[in-house]
């Protein structure tokens, strides 16, 4: 319990880090999302891995070219 609680003092004095970890854990709910609606909604048998494989790699392809 002490790392957590280490953990939140060190987010409170950084407060530029969290935003980033803001950031980066919508992005992951935002990536597991629409990987998840992906691979119940194809007609073809897929590893959930692979999905949320490609759904990063088209993320950061998109994030890259804007």
């Amino acid at each position: 319990m002490a790392d957590v609680e280490d953990a939140v003092v060190e987010v409170d004095v950084r407060p530029a880090k969290a935003d980033d970890a803001s950031l980066a854990a919508e992005t992951g709910i935002a990536v597991f999302r629409v990987a998840f609606e992906r691979w119940i909604n194809t007609t073809e048998e897929r590893d959930f891995r692979d999905v949320v494989r490609e759904t990063l790699t088209q993320l950061r392809i998109l994030a890259a070219s804007g």
